[in-house]
């Protein structure tokens, strides 16, 4: 696994936790970022936008984008990709690692009940799947050719991941 990768759940929580913190300027959050690049020994480039809602991140290897204020299922994600219902999407992050795309997608709300349709959605379209259920959640993944689908739900969220394996 390389760096970028190894880092983007991290560099994902510490954007949201900056990105919420009204009193954080953008400047020190993005020397912030880079700075946490920069001691693995990458160069990394670093914009915040004026709303501080929206987070691009380029290394060499590739970019990622957080956007606080994604409330749209992706257009790029693959059609074949079932969306959940009755949930609203709190927030987006897309990455593009050496040509490798992944998607995050944040659902408020109680989707449990969708965990068995949604399994069926992905198989019906040719992935294979596994489940796991974890007191009033559980964990839903999904693979077919060079496409994963994880999702973990629970009573208060949704967090949905697609990428290339």
């Amino acid at each position: 696994m390389n760096r970028f990768s190894f880092m983007f759940p991290i560099v994902f929580a510490t954007v949201f936790s900056m990105l919420s913190c009204k009193n954080a300027s953008e400047k020190a959050a993005e020397e912030a970022i880079e700075g946490a690049y920069s001691s693995e020994g990458e160069n990394v480039d670093v914009d915040i936008d004026e709303q501080g809602q929206k987070v691009t991140i380029e290394t060499e290897e590739g970019k990622m984008v957080f956007d606080q204020q994604g409330t749209t299922w992706p257009k790029d994600i693959p059609a074949e990709i079932p969306q959940l219902k009755g949930v609203k999407i709190s927030g987006v992050s897309t990455s593009d690692v050496n040509g490798a795309k992944s998607w995050t997608v944040i659902y408020d709300g109680d989707a449990t009940a969708q965990m068995e349709s949604f399994s069926a959605a992905l198989k019906s379209v040719g992935y294979t799947t596994s489940k796991m259920t974890i007191n009033e959640g559980g964990a839903l993944t999904g693979e077919k050719e060079k496409w994963v689908v994880s999702s973990m739900f629970s009573k208060e969220n949704t967090v949905m991941t697609i990428g290339q394996q």
